[in-house]
């Protein structure tokens, strides 16, 4: 979970509340334009919850839509919706990752495009962040196959953007799959080569008053998911902009051989050829060194503040032990 300090306490509060009237006034004093913070979400969030829960309409049959309009929008892409630098779209979108490989020549050109429920991009190039398929049924085994396709090839798109193939280890593609109440969250990343995919939470949105417990659990994992996504882009920039930086720090750095010859020995011509292509061969390996060492540095730092309470799913549900 990443959580701030304030956005923990409020929901631990939320957490021990066993009636609408408990759990509407733990959010009534929550200002619902701070911009410090996801209280506001929460605020909203949980009076959904009680006008749903006052009119008994969580436990009927609905379809998708209804589901659209009814509780996602607010418990869900509410959220999404007001961070700076992306955008939302919402039912009956394509897919922009694929119609990109698919220009840089990385998908054939009949690969046909993908429709998805929910998608969040990235409004600076970056291309999408996430996806999300809703289902008011249990089976939703041709979603799991489009999701899990979309996370490979969003990996196969961001690795195209930095600056060697090994910093796709430092990202994770996540996408999620509603059914009906229930939230699942999967995630996809390279490591060592080989792909491995993890279900990285499931939650639920209660369908019951008495259940304070599953409301904070529930809130906590979609603001966990807000930043995990976040956070994927804003690493994909920090390493390319490492990467940029260390090209104009030694652009007109070269390499001076060591042993030179007289223009008319017999050795020049063939040890200058040699020396070059060695220089610029040991000159390419300790610049990728470089350049990997500053990235993982740069990511531990940026990882390692005091803003918000931390325990990520992404270490548990990736270990080697697990």
């Amino acid at each position: 979970m990443t959580l701030k300090n304030e956005e923990y306490n409020v929901l631990n509060i939320i957490s021990n509340c066993r009636t609408k009237k408990d759990l509407y006034q733990s959010v009534d004093k929550i200002d619902p334009f701070c911009n410090d913070s996801e209280l506001p979400y929460i605020k909203l969030a949980v009076q959904k919850l009680c006008n749903l829960w006052h009119r008994n309409i969580l436990n009927g049959h609905h379809n998708e839509d209804w589901y659209r309009v009814n509780i996602y929008g607010d418990l869900f892409d509410f959220i999404f919706n007001g961070q700076a630098g992306y955008e939302t779209r919402r039912s009956e979108c394509h897919s922009s990752i694929v119609k990109s490989l698919r220009k840089m020549g990385l998908l054939d050109a009949n690969t046909k495009n993908v429709r998805l429920d929910f998608i969040f991009t990235n409004s600076s190039g970056l291309n999408d962040a996430f996806y999300c398929e809703d289902k008011p049924y249990e089976r939703a085994s041709k979603d799991i196959k489009k999701t899990r396709y979309l996370r490979n090839q969003a990996l196969n798109y961001w690795v195209s953007l930095l600056p060697y193939n090994e910093c796709i280890e430092y990202i994770t593609a996540v996408t999620c799959q509603f059914n009906k109440l229930t939230l699942q969250i999967v995630a996809t990343k390279f490591i060592a080569g080989v792909t491995v995919s993890s279900v990285l939470r499931e939650v639920r949105i209660p369908n019951n008053d008495q259940e304070g417990a599953s409301v904070a659990d529930y809130l906590a994992t979609v603001i966990s998911l807000v930043r995990m996504i976040i956070r994927n882009f804003e690493i994909i920039k920090l390493m390319t902009d490492i990467a940029k930086k260390d090209n104009l720090a030694f652009l007109s750095y070269s390499l001076t051989p060591d042993i030179c010859y007289r223009d008319d020995s017999p050795h020049s011509s063939q040890s200058s050829s040699s020396s070059s292509s060695s220089s610029e061969e040991w000159s390419t390996q300790e610049r990728k060194a470089r350049i990997m060492q500053k990235i993982d540095d740069a990511i531990t730092t940026f990882d390692d503040h005091g803003e918000y309470l931390d325990c990520s799913w992404e270490n548990i549900a990736f270990s080697p032990n697990n």
